[in-house]
C-alpha cells in the first residue's frame, strides 16, 4: 500500500471581498468547509497547464500500441480485426494521429477543476498577490484529517513544459492531470500543492470540518475585517462544536519576511 506524504498544514490566500457574492464565496469556505475548483483558463499564468504531445512509435510498435490501447477501451479482437482500415490509416500517418491524441488530451484537461494551495504561509509575495496586499487573511488546512478531500500534490517547478508521449498504460485521467501539477521555476517560491478532479472547473469541493485548523490575519487587515472573520468563527464553533485557532501576521525583527504568532 502507498503513504502519501503531506505537510502538515496547507494555505489558501483570500482577499476580504466587500460585495456580497464575493462574501458568500468566502463563507463557503469558512462556514460550509468547501474548496473551489477553479477553472484553469481563470489562473493568472498563461503557461499554466500547457503541456508538449510525443507520438514516438511507428510501424508495428506503433501498431501493437494502437491494439493494446482500444483492448484497454473494451474493444474486442474481432472488433480490432473489423478496424483494421483505420489503424493503418492510423500507422500511416502518425503526425495525424498525434495531433488526434493531442487535442484528446486537451478536451480531457478542460473538464479538470483545479484548487491552488500552499505550503509557504510566512512568503509576503503571496500575501501581497492573493490576500489583496496583505489586507486579507490565510486559511490553514490539515489534509490528514480528510485525506480523501484533500488529496493535494505537490507541484514540481521546472524549465520546460512536460512531455505527454505515446500510447502508454498509465490512466488518462493522470495523464491530464500531469500539466497541471508542472509550473515554471520562476513560480517555486509558492512552494504550491494543488487539488485537481474530474469533478469539472468552477464546482465547489466538500471537505471535513476538521481539516480547517486555523486562520491567519494579515499584516495590514482592517478591525472591521477581522471583526467580520471573528463573527464567522463564533459561527463556525456553533455549528460544529470547533473553533480554529486565529493568529497575527507580524513582520519579523531586522529581516524582510514575516513571523506568525497567536493573535490575542
Amino acid at each position: 500500500m502507498t503513504v502519501r506524504s503531506f505537510p502538515r498544514h496547507l494555505y489558501k490566500f483570500r482577499a476580504i471581498p466587500t460585495d456580497p457574492d464575493g462574501r458568500r464565496k468566502l463563507e463557503a469556505l469558512l462556514l460550509d468547509n468547501t474548496l473551489w475548483m477553479a477553472d484553469p483558463e481563470s489562473f493568472n499564468d498563461p503557461f499554466d497547464g500547457k503541456c508538449d504531445y510525443e507520438l514516438t512509435l511507428r510501424g508495428a510498435a506503433l501498431r501493437a500500441a494502437i491494439e493494446q490501447m482500444m483492448l484497454r477501451q473494451g474493444m474486442t479482437n474481432a472488433d480490432i480485426r473489423r478496424n483494421q482500415r483505420v489503424i493503418d490509416d492510423a500507422v500511416n500517418n502518425p503526425r495525424d494521429l498525434e495531433t488526434k491524441l493531442a487535442k484528446n488530451m486537451d478536451t480531457i484537461r478542460k473538464q479538470l477543476g483545479v484548487c491552488s494551495l500552499s505550503a509557504a504561509p510566512r512568503n509576503p509575495l503571496l500575501w501581497a498577490h492573493y490576500a489583496r496586499d496583505h489586507k486579507g487573511i490565510c486559511v490553514q488546512l490539515r489534509p490528514a484529517a480528510d485525506i480523501d478531500a484533500l488529496p493535494a500534490i505537490k507541484v514540481i517547478y521546472q524549465d520546460e513544459y512536460p512531455v505527454l508521449r505515446n500510447l502508454d498504460r498509465d490512466d488518462v485521467l493522470q495523464r491530464a492531470m500531469l500539466p497541471f501539477l508542472r509550473k515554471s521555476t520562476d513560480w517555486a517560491y509558492e512552494q504550491e500543492w494543488r487539488l485537481v478532479a474530474p469533478d469539472g472547473p468552477n464546482t465547489p469541493r466538500p471537505f471535513g470540518p476538521g481539516a480547517l485548523s486555523g486562520v491567519i490575519f494579515g499584516m495590514r487587515m482592517s478591525d472591521d475585517d477581522m471583526e467580520y472573520i471573528r463573527s464567522l468563527m463564533d459561527q463556525r464553533e456553533a455549528r460544529y462544536g470547533q473553533r480554529p485557532v486565529l493568529y497575527d501576521a507580524k513582520p519579523a525583527v531586522r529581516s524582510y519576511s514575516l513571523v506568525i504568532c497567536r493573535a490575542p
